[in-house]
């Protein structure tokens, strides 16, 4: 197992608003507490993450571990042109996570990323994954990944992840692909999150939910966004 260092790209991080202020961040979560404010330009967030991630020494480090000759088609196939809606969603996933497991990365103690979603075991405070997570450096990617119609209850979550232990896989897409703006990292099914903390932070978060009265159309719909804190370990 080849120790991997951890990677920030919000250290000395500093983006100008839309109102020409200079936003200067350190951490991870001083990019957690900016996008979950209500009235803020968050696309300024993504852009950054990925400009610093492509000069970003350690995260170089990270592709140099992953397949040099190719790679494996079923990531771009998931990327591209999975849904939850396809006969074979299943087994997608399952092919996915074999080849996460078989040459991802292994992710540093300490590595910080998130994800958007709704913690799904509410009256516990652990959960084993079955699948493969979608992650990201870009908590504003995080909260879009919330919207149209993905979600329709009364209730969204940012997670925030810390990794714990040693041993967990994970494939980075490479930052030449299509959407590198997501900056992506698929973590392997089997994980276990020990949820450490739950915050309400807004109950005015809006998503995208579809229109009752119009086909194909969406309206918004206030609801709560939390910010739902995970140490990750090994299931």
């Amino acid at each position: 197992m080849n120790a991997l260092k951890c990677v920030n790209p919000y250290q000395n991080l500093t983006i100008e608003n839309v109102d020409g202020v200079d936003i200067k961040f350190s951490t991870f979560e001083d990019a957690i507490s900016y996008v979950v404010k209500p009235n803020h330009d968050k696309n300024y967030i993504s852009e950054a993450v990925l400009k610093e991630l492509k000069k970003n020494r350690d995260y170089k480090e990270w592709q140099k571990q992953l397949p040099t000759t190719r790679i494996p088609n079923i990531f771009w196939k998931y990327k591209n042109r999975y849904s939850k809606q396809e006969p074979n969603a299943h087994q997608i996933l399952n092919d996915v996570d074999l080849e996460i497991k078989k040459c991802g990365i292994y992710l540093p103690v300490g590595q910080q990323l998130c994800h958007g979603g709704v913690w799904w075991e509410r009256n516990n405070n652990f959960a084993i994954t079955t699948y493969p997570l979608s992650l990201t450096f870009s908590p504003t990617i995080a909260l879009r990944l919330l919207n149209r119609g993905k979600y329709c209850g009364d209730r969204v979550d940012l997670f925030f992840m810390t990794i714990k232990e040693e041993g967990i896989r994970a494939f980075p897409y490479p930052l030449t692909c299509e959407h590198r703006i997501e900056t992506e990292v698929l973590i392997q099914s089997g994980i276990k999150l020990n949820l450490v903390n739950d915050t309400l932070v807004r109950t005015d978060f809006k998503i995208g939910v579809k229109d009752p009265e119009i086909a194909c159309n969406y309206i918004d719909k206030d609801c709560e966004l939390h910010i739902v804190e995970f140490d990750v370990t090994k299931g």
